[in-house]
């Protein structure tokens, strides 16, 4: 997130990323967005990418991340438990609907595994964690370049607020007559 001392209502640049066969970042842009934001952005970014594989089989792949609550609700998810509740408050919620509704997707990736973040480990998993993280730091140099990802609308709640100066409101809002 740039500028990493950002507070709550200054405009902030996250970038997420994702890496395997494939490499790609974007950016997101707002005063109301964190780095969860952009660890959001890279695992949608390797779900979708992942339909690119051709036609291998999909069930010998899967998808790494370091964000364990990420892991915990795609899990939940495909258990069958509704999480419809859960979402309603979270922040970052239409992303997390966007990866709930990619996760199902015939053409995605099915097995979302947690892998460590930030270890000195000299595996596979701890190598393409590294390998992700170094893409989202080094693209901050080239913000300007950098496509900007989507903003899930189609995901947000029927009423979500918007103001001109903060883009989309997720968060919870308190109006004080």
């Amino acid at each position: 997130m740039l500028p990493s001392s950002a507070g709550v209502l200054d405009p902030k640049t996250v970038v997420g990323a994702a890496t395997g066969a494939q490499t790609l970042a974007m950016k997101s842009l707002g005063t109301n967005i964190s780095i969860l934001h952009g660890e959001l952005i890279g695992l949608i970014l390797a779900l979708v990418l992942s339909r690119d594989m051709g036609s291998a089989d999909r069930s010998e792949h899967l998808l790494l991340t370091n964000h364990l609550n990420t892991v915990q609700l795609v899990e939940d998810a495909q258990s069958g438990i509704d999480q419809t509740m859960r979402l309603w408050f979270m922040n970052g919620r239409s992303y997390y609907r966007w990866l709930l509704a990619l996760t199902k997707h015939p053409d995605s990736l099915k097995r979302i595994e947690y892998t460590q973040g930030h270890s000195n480990e000299d595996t596979v998993e701890a190598k393409l964690n590294d390998e992700a993280d170094f893409y989202a730091s080094s693209s901050q140099k080239f913000l300007k370049e950098l496509q900007q990802a989507p903003i899930p609308t189609f995901y947000m709640n029927d009423f979500t607020f918007y103001s001109k100066s903060n883009g989309w409101i997720e968060q919870h809002v308190v109006i004080i007559c």
